[in-house]
């Protein structure tokens, strides 16, 4: 059982000199992060984090400057912090959105941070946990994916070399749409807070996909790029009855009224810049038209209106009264809306539930659920290829030994859960 007594909040962040903290050039060049030649001349809590999880928290400092490194990140950036789930698990810190709260369905952007004295700015990104939008910013990753869906799609519908420029561009538009839908749905929750004068609190993260057990089950802060890694969370810290019901009620399908002409007007743009091509498909290949044609593409309005929010919210108090671990959980409620497919690549505390929760997008819950969101019936389909899942209903294109290593870096996408030794199971966290 976890120690909540000794339980403390997540750390309020902060940016120090190297001077200030007297480190030697030894011991600053142990803050490089891979890739880095320059050696940091500020530590920030991000990268003292990085060191940390590079020295197995403690268990792996072998050297006298990664002992003289150590001492601060525990001194300096994580007093009393304690990094293992069963150690105590971190509450919640209150947090204060930008103007522009997110970059996309998945990335928050905070301005300040509670700290013990009141708000402390420190402008962040954070990569909400456990679950992995459609690309909507241009980005290796979106090249990547397009490459990948080009190659699935020219062998499933024989598309000729000769049409590759056209087809990875209609590719790239479908991709890029499906994330901004995504980003709408974040985009209107961050109104809805600012309607409601409400609050939000930035949760911990905990691994569950370490080879080792010493990493098993233990604070996932930030990640290789510097951004921090956490769970959004509606209310202020420790709000227990659920708030996100209401947000699903009320102001989604407002906003995404709103922006659906924008969001379809700026997809069938980009399509009419192939039109030679996508007329073609509809004469020669009517099944691969239909999966990019604007006109049977995901409505936002449609697929969030207002008897459909109705719907969803009914469904999802039935599953927070279920599962209370999600209330005001925002990355929980995007893998229910269907817009943010959990990503078990990073299997972490919450995964069992996220993994549940889209189970309603898919209609996978015998007599209260049918597909929503951008799910689709058809699993040719953009986005449920691009689900980076290899369980049922697998993607096509994930699944398929020939592009799975390159599209998950060679790391397992169902990795077992390390809290269950000898177990390789999808659901559950021990």
């Amino acid at each position: 059982m976890t120690n909540i007594a000794r339980s403390v909040s997540m750390p309020t962040p902060v940016a120090i000199s190297a001077d200030e903290l007297g480190l030697s050039p030894n011991a600053q060049r142990a803050f490089r992060i891979k890739g880095e030649r320059d050696i940091p001349k500020v530590i920030t809590t991000e990268r003292a984090y990085r060191f940390a999880r590079k020295v197995g928290f403690g268990t792996n400092v072998y050297s006298d400057y990664y002992v003289e490194a150590w001492k601060v990140v525990q001194e300096r950036f994580f007093p009393d912090i304690p990094f293992r789930y069963e150690d105590g698990v971190l509450r919640p810190i209150q947090v204060q959105l930008r103007e522009k709260g997110f970059a996309d369905g998945d990335t928050a952007r905070v301005a300040a941070f509670e700290g013990p004295n009141g708000w402390v700015p420190y402008r962040a990104a954070i990569r909400m946990d456990g679950i992995d939008t459609p690309e909507s910013n241009p980005s290796s990753k979106l090249t990547k994916v397009v490459q990948y869906n080009w190659q699935y799609y020219r062998w499933k519908f024989q598309i000729p070399d000769r049409d590759r420029s056209a087809a990875q561009a209609i590719i790239k538009a479908r991709v890029q749409y499906l994330g901004k839908i995504a980003g709408a749905v974040t985009n209107a929750f961050h109104a809805w807070v600012k309607n409601e004068r409400g609050n939000v609190s930035l949760g911990p993260a905990y691994g569950r996909a370490a080879a080792s057990q010493i990493m098993c089950n233990t604070l996932d802060l930030s990640d290789k790029f510097l951004r921090f890694i956490g769970r959004i969370k509606a209310g202020l810290p420790g709000q227990e009855a659920d708030l996100l019901a209401g947000f699903v009620r009320t102001l989604l399908p407002q906003y995404m009224q709103q922006v659906r002409q924008d969001l379809l007007a700026g997809y069938a743009g980009e399509l009419s810049k192939q039109g030679a091509f996508m007329a073609g498909l509809k004469n020669s290949k009517p099944e691969l038209f239909e999966l990019f044609a604007a006109k049977f593409a995901p409505d936002p309005g449609e697929i969030f209106s207002q008897e459909e929010c109705q719907r969803l919210e009914s469904m999802w108090r039935g599953f927070t009264d279920d599962h209370p671990e999600a209330n005001n959980d925002l990355q929980t409620l995007l893998a229910f809306l269907g817009v943010a497919p959990p990503y078990l690549k990073y299997r972490g505390h919450m995964s069992c539930v996220d993994i549940l929760a889209e189970r309603y997008s898919l209609g996978l819950v015998p007599g209260v659920s049918t597909t929503h969101g951008l799910v689709s019936a058809n699993h040719d389909d953009v986005y449920m290829i691009g689900r980076p899942r290899i369980d049922e209903p697998a993607s096509r294109m994930f699944s398929d030994e020939r592009w799975q290593e390159n599209l998950s870096d060679g790391k397992n996408l169902n990795p077992p859960d390390c809290t269950v030794r000898g177990a390789d199971i999808l659901y559950g966290n021990g």
